[in-house]
């Protein structure tokens, strides 16, 4: 990285420590929450009036293979649906295409385009899509990343963001190409008054040269541009800062989330200093009309604390107290409520209670444990209201790493994301395809056969190499893709959690709320026909428009599934907001900005039904999986402030995750009955015995730091019961006594622990 905030500039002597931690955290795939304490919290409303909400799943197939990436409603019940299609060799570069729709599915028009799609390219993100909009003066606008547009003058080896107006019968008005001779693409789009749209786009900085091994070593920045109805831009702007999710609001004001990096104070060789940020802190960012910043606030975990080199001077070297400031969680979107607040969804953090201390337990987490998802509120001023954590009975889909969300029409939200087919048998499949592949292995080295020869193979390997086929074949059906959603309220607790099976793999790219309080998909298909591709059968693949309706149902005619297994846990405690320094808006000057003669044809396409349009009453499902919450919410009185919720110290959260163990051992047993009536009198009753090694040590843990007076009166009370002081330094206490000698060693040097631990 060029970013001097990572640099590594600390002693060797601590860093180890430090990046090891945080290696276990990135490998475990973690992100954060927190705790409530006594907040207000609106209460979600429900109307459970019956609606009329359609259904249908259709898929449409252009070349052979054909994707959905993105889809959006538009004002006459019709959608818009766009992907990428290419021929099954994969020989030729993939093409973006629209579809527009009318209510039951039926395509009005297809369109292809003949530039290069950058879609599931380098540096791609299936939250950003294929980006439509229908106009106030109802015509089309889409934006798509692409690449083969190369400027006369400077030769462009990335791509740029071609915007594309089309009529309503689908006949081009005109293309623009923006971009900065760089890696630029479309993140949001929005319709303004008057034909005019905004775009929000993702540009990499230029002059890094085109050798750069590394593209995520450039930075990148967001940036506005507003174009109206005849395609000319009428404003850029640029931030210091990509974002990664951001929701335009009814007063022309935005809600942005990002990952900040903080800038690191230059310290002396070998010292650490007050403070280190290993990485971008996730963080909301509130935004006026016109792009000023109005608040900023970090979402972490509480700070780590360390000993450590602080400063430096005359040769000598300080020690002091290092806070270590890590992200909160992985987070991915942002979304207004209904009351005035927003809140940032992400990908929970299992080790957020754990910290970099205690010994982090990973044993419990593996390829078969649900992702859990974690939702961090604040009020319209940025005040922290509350962070809680969801966990579905779902498992990700293999190489699924993201979800997308949106907010319905009743004001609640529908998570998206592609699961296993099946979560619940999945580990018990995975074992026993493991088993069969190692017995047939076995097999082939026992008899020295050659297990790769079809031909002349041993009737014995045959017997082994059909069971290890089979099961390995039974894997691969159960870790097939399926779409799950997840629909919560407002406050995050979930309503209904549901998984749509759909011939083979289904994988969803797009999502948008429904005038129905439903929610349509854009999603591809492995269909079960198959074609002949260079002498071998391949199934084709189709985009697929899927409409469900408020709760989550289609008409019956696809295999969808409920899963009532769902927990919300409170976590605000564990997570804390920080104001963060954020630069403001600046104009921006576009290299390329220029209309284009983008060819916009008529292409094939073989639509057909899975589900058929539907039109039915439905009752919103209005019930939760489980209770609101973990530990109930108290809501404020009208009127009355919201209370933040108070963060807890490392000390508390180890204290409170230690389990408490039994004295082992005679010796044990009798050191342990006369300590501990001396411990609970000096740490209020509050202490754990951690460990217990039999006629060697004991461990206990204490709600609160250990300090020098606690050891003075533990020594005091050891010297009341006759023993002998041998030794009472620091954190470091000798008594003994006719047949036994104990050294009792407290943490006071810790600043996340309160621990003592006994030798004898």
């Amino acid at each position: 990285m060029r970013d001097a905030g990572r640099r590594r500039t600390g002693p060797p002597l601590f860093w180890p420590t430090i990046i090891s931690s945080l290696a276990i955290l990135v490998i475990a795939g973690i992100v954060v929450g927190g705790t409530l304490v006594g907040q207000a919290q609106t209460a979600s409303t429900c109307a459970t009036k019956s609606v009329n909400s359609a259904t249908l799943i259709k898929t449409f197939r252009l070349l052979d293979l054909t994707d959905g990436f993105g889809v959006s409603p538009l004002k006459n019940g019709g959608f818009l649906l766009t992907g990428d299609t290419l021929p099954a060799s994969g020989m030729a570069a993939p093409k973006p295409f629209i579809i527009k729709t009318d209510a039951k599915g039926n395509p009005s028009w297809t369109r292809w385009f003949s530039s290069q799609s950058l879609a599931l390219g380098l540096m791609s993100s299936r939250r950003i899509g294929r980006l439509t909009v229908e106009t106030t003066d109802g015509n089309i606008i889409m934006a798509n990343d692409v690449l083969d547009f190369v400027d006369e003058n400077v030769k462009e080896v990335y791509g740029d963001i071609l915007i594309t107006k089309l009529n309503s019968r689908g006949t081009l008005v005109w293309s623009l190409m923006l971009g900065d001779y760089s890696l630029d693409r479309p993140q949001k789009l929005w319709a303004l008054p008057n034909g005019a749209v905004m775009v929000l786009g993702r540009f990499t900085k230029t002059g890094y040269g085109d050798d750069i091994a590394d593209l995520d070593t450039v930075p990148r920045y967001s940036a506005f541009i507003k174009i109206d109805k005849n395609g000319k831009v009428v404003l850029a702007k640029k931030m210091d800062w990509e974002a990664e999710d951001m929701e335009r609001l009814s007063d022309g004001s935005f809600i942005a989330l990002a990952n900040l990096t903080v800038p690191k104070a230059e310290q002396p060789e070998n010292v650490l200093g007050p403070e280190v940020v290993m990485h971008a802190l996730p963080t909301m960012i509130k935004l006026d009309g016109n792009f000023n910043v109005s608040w900023s606030k970090s979402m972490e975990m509480i700070p780590s604390e360390i000993t450590a080199p602080t400063s430096y001077s005359g040769g000598g070297v300080t020690l002091g107290v290092t806070k270590i400031r890590m992200a909160g969680g992985d987070f991915r979107a942002v979304e207004a409520t209904p009351d005035g607040g927003f809140i940032a969804f992400g990908f929970d953090n299992f080790a957020l209670t754990q910290g970099l201390t205690g010994g982090l337990n990973v044993s419990n987490v593996t390829i078969f444990s649900p992702r859990p998802l974690v939702a961090v509120k604040v009020d319209g001023a940025g005040g922290y209201v509350w962070a809680k954590k969801l966990t579905a009975s779902l498992l990700s889909a293999p190489g699924a790493n993201d979800f997308q969300v949106v907010k319905t029409a009743d004001g609640q939200f529908i998570f998206m994301q592609d699961v296993m087919r099946d979560s619940d048998g999945i580990e018990a499949k995975s074992t026993d395809a493991a088993q069969k592949r190692k017995a047939f292995n076995e097999k082939c080295e026992e008899l020295g056969a050659d297990c790769f020869d079809a031909v002349n193979v041993i009737p014995e390997i045959k017997t082994f190499g059909d069971a290890d086929t089979a099961a390995m074949q039974v894997l691969a059906d159960a870790q097939a893709s399926n779409i799950g959603l997840i629909k919560t309220d407002a406050d995050f607790n979930p309503r209904w959690v549901k998984k749509y099976d759909i011939e083979r793999d289904l994988s969803g790219y797009g999502i948008a709320p429904t005038a129905d309080k439903g929610v349509v998909i854009a999603a591809s298909l492995l269909t079960t026909e198959q074609h002949m591709v260079m002498m071998s059968l391949e199934p084709y693949k189709e985009a697929a428009l899927i409409k469900v309706d408020a709760n989550g149902n289609v008409s019956g005619c696809a295999k969808v599934s409920d899963h009532p297994q769902a927990t919300v846990e409170d976590q605000s405690s564990y997570l804390v907001m920080q104001d963060m320094s954020v630069g403001a808006a600046a104009d921006l000057k576009l290299n390329i900005n220029k209309k284009v003669k983008e060819k916009v044809p008529t292409i094939k396409n073989r639509a057909r039904n899975i589900c058929t349009y539907k039109k039915v009453a439905v009752a919103p499902n209005c019930a939760y999986l489980t209770a609101d919450t973990a530990s109930p919410v108290v809501p404020s009185a009208p009127g009355q402030a919201a209370t933040p919720p108070v963060a807890k110290s490392w000390v508390q959260i180890n204290y409170d995750n230690t389990k408490e163990v039994a004295a082992e051992g005679e010796k044990n047993k009798t050191v342990h009955a006369e300590l501990l009536p001396i411990l609970n009198q000096v740490y209020n009753n509050q202490v754990k015995l951690k460990d217990s090694m039999s006629g060697m040590w004991l461990t206990y843990v204490f709600s609160r730091l250990a300090t020098r007076a606690d050891v003075e009166a533990v020594q005091k009370k050891y010297e009341e019961l006759g023993y002998k002081i041998d030794e009472s330094e620091g954190g470091s206490l000798w008594v003994s006594k006719v047949g036994l000698t104990l050294h009792l060693t407290f943490s006071i040097q810790n600043p996340m622990l309160g621990k003592l631990e006994v030798m004898f």
